[in-house]
């Protein structure tokens, strides 16, 4: 990533969770909405959100929906907020890494407590 697009990323995730709590859409509901990461194409021209929903699938595939409805306001305010002379395209996707994380543990976790050592069995009696 060319170090253009690395500040102009810093700054789409700074100014990006400031709009978000903007958004004023009764689908986001109460849930934790977070921007994990945004991913800027090399010609700037579109910006990739990725959002972590605290929620179960469902809800995180509502929520999903509602923010890509509110893309044109997100954007809107974009231009408002960061002095770029062309604004990226606004997308969405859900981030899925804390899920993963969580799945791994549980994997870790059963693998560690199968590979514990067993105790040496006892010396027959003599």
């Amino acid at each position: 990533m060319s170090h253009r697009a690395e500040r102009v990323r810093d700054l789409l995730i700074e100014v990006g969770s400031e709009i978000l709590r903007r958004v004023k859409d009764p689908a986001l509901g109460q849930d934790l909405i977070s921007i994990t990461d945004v991913k800027v194409a090399a010609d700037l021209g579109t910006a990739r959100f990725y959002v972590s929903v605290l929620a179960d699938p469902l809800r995180q595939q509502e929520v999903l929906k509602a923010l890509e409805r509110a893309a044109g306001f997100f954007r809107h305010e974009l231009r408002h907020e960061v002095r770029l002379k062309r604004i990226p395209e606004v997308r969405f996707e859900l981030d899925h890494t804390l899920e993963h994380a969580a799945h791994m543990m549980k994997v870790l976790q059963s693998a560690r407590v199968q590979t514990e050592p067993v105790p040496p069995p006892e010396p027959p009696p003599e």
